[in-house]
């Protein structure tokens, strides 16, 4: 039998075209490159902007893939592959040995990654898209931008589009913990709206806890099978379902945070933030003040990514 998955609507707005819902009417001054941006780079910056910087100016990536980074995209990797009918065990694994980490560890991660995917239920509908990839060049207070993302399952129902976005998170989930992350939906709501303008579009969080945690001496075998069984016994605990309520005003005030932090980018805000860095312990440490021999220290180089688009 299928999950319900309770769902949250937005009354469409008379017009979403070039312009998005609360942009002025006043003639853009921005400059003619238009800068492509990313809810997680977003919220990069928001965090630390040297750490951003360093990640997509100067395109370090750290020595080390972050474990709780691995876990999430093997989690969606396996959900991404049970929407499609493919082989979920060999995408869940697949993506977990493509990261930097020891077999020690990747091992770890699969035990905890399978059976959530194994026991996530895909909800009813007619498949638009999975991992469906989108861009669009938006305008928003007179800040012009390109806005790209990716919507990890997207549902045509009787009556409505279904925008659903899959949360891995290291406690057991409540509530006001995922209206917190409600602002990147509202982002995705204006760009579905947009996608398909004549429809009704409805969105949902779906939570998958990792919260379980192994026992000292318990090996990787003995740990997923132990989580198998707690999840049998408490799936509602750990694969939860959550409404997100958007209306016009919250779409609108989403945007204008994004337009805001565009704007700050354009105009080279970029600085350290020391309670970014005493809250959790910082990838880019080592490479803050100088990045120099960020190569020397095992830090991996991206290729230069184009970060603009010609007007």
């Amino acid at each position: 039998m299928k999950s319900r998955i309770v769902v949250g609507a937005i009354a469409k707005p008379a017009t979403l075209g070039p312009r998005l819902p609360g942009a002025a009417s006043k003639p853009s001054t921005r400059r003619s490159v238009v800068l492509k941006v990313s809810y997680s780079e977003l919220t990069e910056f928001a965090q630390c902007r040297r750490r951003w910087e360093l990640r997509y100016r100067e395109g370090w990536l750290p020595p080390e893939d972050p474990e709780p980074l691995v876990l999430g995209q093997a989690v969606h990797a396996g959900l991404a592959a049970k929407a499609k009918g493919d082989d979920v065990e060999l995408a869940t694994v697949q993506a977990i040995t493509e990261s930097t980490l020891s077999p020690e560890r990747r091992r770890w991660i699969a035990a905890k990654a399978l059976p959530l995917v194994e026991a996530a239920e895909i909800p009813e509908g007619e498949i638009l898209g999975v991992e469906h990839r989108f861009g669009l060049k938006w305008d928003v207070d007179g800040v012009r931008f390109q806005f790209v993302g990716v919507f990890d399952l997207v549902l045509k129902r009787d009556d409505h589009i279904l925008v659903l976005d899959w949360k891995t998170v290291s406690r057991v989930p409540n509530c006001d913990r995922m209206r917190e992350l409600d602002d990147q939906l509202a982002v995705y709501q204006a760009a579905a709206m947009d996608l398909w303008p004549n429809e009704e579009i409805r969105t949902a969080w779906v939570a998958l806890s990792t919260s379980l945690r192994g026992r000292k001496s318990e090996s990787p075998v003995q740990f997923r099978r132990r989580w198998e069984e707690e999840i049998r016994k408490n799936k509602e605990k750990y694969i939860v379902q959550f409404p997100v309520v958007l209306t016009e005003d919250r779409v609108r005030r989403a945007l204008e945070r994004v337009a805001v932090l565009v704007q700050e980018i354009e105009e080279g805000r970029i600085y350290r933030n020391p309670g970014a860095c005493s809250a959790w312990p910082c990838p880019y440490e080592l490479i803050c003040d100088d990045s120099s021999r960020a190569e020397a220290l095992g830090f991996r180089k991206l290729e230069r990514r184009r970060d603009g688009l010609e007007n």
